[in-house]
């Protein structure tokens, strides 16, 4: 099974026949690790002590699901999904009201057309199979489909969101937490460059005021030499110039 969207790693589980079937993902491919029967599927959970933190897939198998391409107008593409909901009626024998189902632009063509891919599948056969997985302690974080040729369709997802698995809160205020945390050390590790830099500047300030100090120092000095050297100067040409007695 090649070629399908990167995840984190989970469990995917196909349903059929009352039979599971167990994959993990490895690099880019799934890789059956078991076969059994539904009522067993609670013991195998806790046999391998399964972290609830990770994962879980459905896959639904061909023969499950019923996938059409269909027309549209190009003007449906911005309210894509109710368009097609509209169009149950006459596309299938369903209604919105008896299957769940997602859509998705394929490409444009000529004629302000496009092409829409729309995969469903029956409540009536979609909630048992949530209903079994629930029970077990495996609600599914996606519903994907399995085509013929194997390759997991993992962009596909018909989980309804009413069916969506609830994050602990536990886990809300651990992730909460962490965003705090990691905000702070953002924070922490752009205001240390200013902080030292500010401290460089002070220490030059110092230094620049105690250098101008000495050199005033200097400069007095230095004119207090100039001033006793004219003083002597002054004295001995007074004397050099007096007649000896």
């Amino acid at each position: 099974m090649r070629d399908w969207y990167a995840r984190p790693a989970g469990y995917f589980i196909a349903v059929g026949d009352g039979e599971l079937e167990i994959y993990r993902q490895e690099d880019d491919a799934l890789k059956l690790i078991d076969r059994l029967a539904e009522e067993d599927l609670a013991n195998w959970k806790q046999s391998i002590q399964l972290d609830e933190s990770q994962p879980v897939t459905l896959l639904l198998k061909p023969g499950q699901y019923l996938q059409r391409r269909i027309i549209l107008p190009v003007a449906a593409q911005e309210n894509l999904h109710q368009v097609v909901g509209f169009e149950l009626d006459r596309l299938t024998p369903f209604s919105t009201d008896q299957v769940y189902y997602t859509a998705r632009l394929l490409k444009p063509l000529p004629g302000e057309r496009i092409s829409v891919e729309c995969i469903l599948i029956l409540k009536a056969l979609l909630d048992p199979y949530l209903d079994l997985l629930a029970a077990a302690g495996l609600p599914p974080h996606q519903v994907s489909i399995l085509p013929p040729d194997g390759s997991p369709r993992l962009e596909i997802d018909l989980l309804p969101p009413e069916r969506r698995p609830r994050t602990h809160r536990w886990q809300h205020w651990l992730n909460y937490g962490l965003t705090v945390l990691l905000i702070g050390l953002i924070t922490v590790a752009m205001t240390m460059p200013i902080l030292h830099q500010q401290q460089t500047i002070a220490k030059l300030e110092r230094t620049v005021r105690q250098t101008r100090k000495a050199a005033r120092e200097a400069n007095q000095l230095q004119r207090k030499v100039a001033t006793l050297k004219q003083q002597a100067h002054f004295v001995l040409d007074k004397k050099q110039a007096a007649r000896p007695l």
